[in-house]
């Protein structure tokens, strides 16, 4: 095919319909009109019986498609034909000859294929696969295509231009009509009436030039209506791609008005674009069909497999190469269309964090009671080794205040003052015997207190409660009842089952063993206060010890959770690429 080859045109109201035109011609198209009764008649008598044509199935100004059955093979085809008033043009029966030879060059199951060239009185008809269905016209102006599938034949008419591509053939004509639905949900690309063989490696004086219009204005590329054919390249084919999606989209078409003025609009590059009050639309799709539209080819997609890679990725909810995306939006997107990944992920962060938390209390607990069971070991220790200073005859001897301040008493007080001299953790020593009222103690013997000559303020409330009053021989403990450990220690050194945190006397542990006479039983016990403050500086340490492992635990699990959110983003980001290198391998036209 030469830069001289015409043929006479169609240009209906909506511009949709395929010109071939030299610029001037524009506006002078022919309208097409059915073929007559008579012509269908002399097509059959010609065919002689091996095909008989049944219906017409479309028409255009210089040819015509009909329904026919393949009378030896038992099937039906499509028969295109030219009008019998162009058929005495030599020119358009060359181009006729070529629409067969180039898609007969190469085989794609989504291609209308070729079954053969029949010469009717030195004019060929060409048969071909028949497609039972629609045209992509016809869902979208009822507005009953899903975006969905719109996408999903978006993609296959993606890969199979790109497949033509890749054998040197440019449709120069993708719009709705030529797009076929089969009934079976087969996507069909027909009619390469205007298509452009390109060998890559064909020197550039050899390539297509001159200024021919061909394609059709409502879906026709810039360089298209500029009639260049030294423009026209693989990227000539997004352009028409774009426009499609963009009617199927929006509605409308990609400019608006006459033949002509369609035409001057492209040539200017006034591409109308994707309005906010258009039909909603998600903006990866609108950013997709908008780089298709780029009124520069080198600004359009390099190749329809990357065009069909990127429509695959909105399709799964990943991202489209065409747009940047801040990490914010990443991330919501990337929970959003994978919330179950992401659940999954959060729950094993949780797992995994529960997991640590869980071994953190469990070592809390154990380290907490390891330690009050070696302060009971000790404070019993203490008790029963300080119960064997103390001389069972004094405690007999002192049975009333009034032995106060007997010898026996005295001996007494002071080898309890030594026992808290002797450890800076005791706080108070005493001794005690059974009291009349069963289940309570009174007091032998206290260290310091029962020495005070004035009742201290324990509390410092300023006031001397009665609880704080100097504890006198023979005192019965109120408060023996709370510590059942007491009353055992008559039989056995033991110390409080639990360790206090509060208390006024600054108390926190106390231990008991039994002072035994020379027969063994036991007479009165000896008792020893841990200081409370002692107790929780070194719990205190462990409690640390514990929030600081907590806080790891805090971290390591945020850690982990942002790593693991950042690899679901990656993983989101990323998952298309090895498609993408693929299909940026693949072999690509010039342009």
């Amino acid at each position: 095919m030469n830069s001289s080859d015409t043929k006479n045109v169609v240009v209906h109201r909506d511009h949709q319909s395929t010109i071939d035109l030299q610029p001037a011609d524009v506006e002078r198209a022919p309208q097409a009109l059915p073929p007559s009764e008579s012509e269908i008649d002399h097509i059959n008598r010609k065919l002689e019986g091996r095909y008989q044509l049944q219906e017409i199935l479309g028409a255009g100004g210089v040819g015509a498609v009909y329904l026919a059955s393949d009378v030896v093979l038992k099937r039906q085809v499509a028969i295109k034909v030219i009008r019998s008033k162009f058929r005495v043009s030599s020119k358009i029966i060359d181009r006729f000859r070529d629409e067969a030879t180039i898609v007969a060059s190469f085989a794609h199951p989504n291609i209308v294929q070729i079954h053969e060239i029949i010469d009717c009185e030195l004019t060929p008809l060409i048969v071909m696969e028949y497609v039972p269905g629609t045209n992509l016209e016809k869902p979208i102006r009822s507005r009953k295509l899903d975006r969905n599938r719109l996408i999903d034949i978006m993609i296959s008419v993606c890969e199979t231009v790109a497949h033509a591509h890749e054998h040197g053939v440019i449709h120069c004509d993708i719009k709705p009509e030529n797009i076929l639905l089969s009934d079976d949900g087969r996507v069909k690309i027909a009619d390469f009436g205007v298509a452009l063989r390109i060998d890559p490696d064909q020197a550039a004086a050899d390539k297509p030039s001159g200024k021919v219009i061909m394609g059709s204005p409502a879906f026709m590329s810039p360089e298209q209506a500029r009639g260049d054919l030294a423009e026209i390249t693989n990227r000539t084919d997004i352009f028409g791609i774009g426009a499609t999606l963009y009617y199927a989209l929006t509605g409308r078409n990609v400019v608006s008005g006459s033949a002509q003025q369609i035409l001057e609009k492209l040539r200017n590059g006034r591409i109308e674009p994707i309005a906010d009050d258009d039909p909603p639309l998600p903006l990866d799709l609108k950013t997709i069909c908008m780089k298709c539209l780029e009124c520069d080819p080198e600004n359009r997609y390099r190749s329809a497999y990357l065009l069909a890679d990127d429509l695959r990725r909105f399709r799964e909810k990943l991202p489209v190469s065409v747009r940047t995306y801040s990490l914010p939006e990443k991330t919501l997107r990337a929970i959003k269309y994978r919330k179950r990944n992401f659940f999954v992920a959060v729950a094993a962060v949780l797992v995994v964090f529960a997991f640590f938390l869980s071994v953190q209390v469990v070592q809390y607990r154990i380290s907490r009671n390891s330690l009050i069971g070696l302060l009971k070991d000790k404070v019993t220790s203490v008790a029963g080794t300080a119960s064997l200073l103390i001389d069972p005859a004094e405690v007999e001897a002192v049975r009333t205040p009034a032995d106060r301040n007997t010898p026996a008493c005295e001996n007494l007080v002071s080898v309890l003052n030594e026992i808290t001299k002797r450890s800076p953790h005791i706080n108070y020593a005493y001794i005690a015997r059974k009291a009349d009222k069963p289940g309570y103690v009174s007091f032998v013997a206290l260290d310091t207190l029962v020495r005070s000559s004035a009742a201290p303020d324990i509390n410092h409330n300023g006031v001397i409660d009665p609880g704080e009053r100097a504890l006198q021989i023979g005192d019965i403990y109120a408060d023996t009842p709370r510590y059942p450990d007491m009353m055992e220690g008559f039989d056995r050194p033991t110390a409080d089952r639990a360790i206090s945190t509060h208390d006024e006397w600054n108390v926190g542990l106390s231990g008991y063993a039994p002072i035994r006479d020379a027969n063994g039983n036991a007479i009165a016990i000896l008792g020893v206060d841990i200081k409370l403050d002692e107790l929780n500086e070194t719990f205190k340490q462990i409690d640390r010890t514990y929030l600081a492992s907590l806080y790891l635990s805090a971290i390591f699990g945020a850690i982990l959770g942002i790593l693991i959110l950042r690899w679901r983003v990656a993983y989101w980001d990323r998952r298309s690429l090895a498609i993408a290198k693929e299909n940026s391998l693949r072999p690509i036209l010039p342009g």
